[in-house]
């Protein structure tokens, strides 16, 4: 499966009004998704998650706190940690491989 132009967020928010279908998956076929891709557009604004994409699927991304748009078709890759941390902890905090999951977003109406 191709995927022509993927998001890649850090949580699985619901950007804008519409219809969306979720699903968690698997670490494999998160990287899998990753690498198919041949346009990836990223929402991730924690540097510890681009780390954590990288290391495990070699893909680099920017950092970005831009504002995600969901158009239908549109697919998003969800790298989440599986926990909130303490505000007073974030700008030190480095979470392990193990604190992820992962999921994928469609938007479908």
């Amino acid at each position: 499966m191709m995927i022509e132009k993927l998001k890649v967020m850090n949580s699985a928010m619901i950007p804008n009004p519409g219809t969306y279908k979720y699903r968690s998956i698997p670490r494999k076929e998160f990287v899998e998704i990753l690498r198919m891709a041949k346009e990836i557009e990223s929402f991730v604004g924690y540097p510890s998650t681009l780390q954590h994409i990288k290391e495990i699927s070699g893909v680099e991304l920017e950092l970005s706190r831009e504002v995600c748009r969901f158009e239908v078709g549109d697919i998003a890759a969800i790298v989440k940690l599986k926990y909130r941390v303490d505000p007073g902890k974030k700008k030190d905090y480095k979470p392990s491989a193990e604190d992820f999951e992962y999921g994928l977003l469609y938007r479908i109406a």
